[in-house]
């Protein structure tokens, strides 16, 4: 079960094992419903990860990094080997002891949310995170704006939609969203679109690159993310 929450928040998800079954169909109970969320954090990411993965095509990059990369001057971080950034905006703590139902994480410098909770923590420190059995310990920077599918049953559902912008206030934040159409070759002659968005912390008010306000969700403690 954690082997394949973890996997949901690797830029290729697979269910890996050996010598058993790895369908969610083969489990039951509260661990169908915990893999299940899961499962459908994944597909609700899917416009963060398309976005992500069109931009490193055509910039550069790696989706997944070490936390050193987001503080290459935090002494504490460079020594970290079991969490990752996802992207620019998800810091992953996988759950590694069986039967843990918490453990320590370390939060590189600026503010953070715990994306299950909406709790917000200032970086630089260590905290003991729980960890649910539905649950990993994962963080969201402030002033991340998230663009977040509908509950979806497969990657077209997923994609075929507007996303909505999550959130998570505290700084100022920026999006760059890539979207194309969604098969084919077509990127590589031009056809995608590439869209900004600024979010202004002090006025919490979230634009396009013309100026226009645009619809968005808030997420933190009183309203914590619902991939359920």
């Amino acid at each position: 079960m954690r082997w394949y929450e973890y996997a949901a928040f690797l830029p290729v998800f697979r269910g890996h094992g050996t010598d058993i079954r790895r369908e969610l169909t083969c489990l039951s109970g509260a661990e169908y419903e915990a893999v299940l969320r899961s499962n459908r954090a994944r597909y609700r990411l899917l416009p963060y990860l398309y976005s992500m993965a069109g931009r490193i095509a055509l910039e550069g990059g790696v989706m997944m990094k070490p936390l050193a990369f987001y503080a290459p001057d935090d002494a504490r971080a460079k020594e970290i080997d079991d969490e990752f950034l996802l992207g620019d905006d998800l810091l992953v703590c996988p759950v590694t002891d069986y039967l843990a139902r918490s453990r320590t994480v370390y939060l590189p410098r600026g503010e953070w949310y715990e994306l299950h909770t909406g709790r917000r923590l200032a970086g630089g420190a260590e905290y003991t995170a729980d960890a649910p059995l539905d649950a990993l310990p994962v963080f969201v920077k402030a002033g991340a704006v998230l663009p977040v599918a509908d509950k979806s049953t497969c990657a077209r559902e997923a994609l075929e939609k507007p996303p909505a912008l999550w959130v998570f206030p505290g700084a100022d934040g920026k999006l760059t969203l890539y979207s194309d159409a969604g098969d084919g070759s077509g990127w590589e002659k031009g056809e995608y679109s590439l869209k900004t968005y600024l979010w202004n912390g002090a006025a919490r008010r979230l634009t396009d690159e013309d100026g226009k306000a645009v619809p968005f969700s808030v997420i933190d403690s009183e309203n914590p993310s619902a991939w359920a």
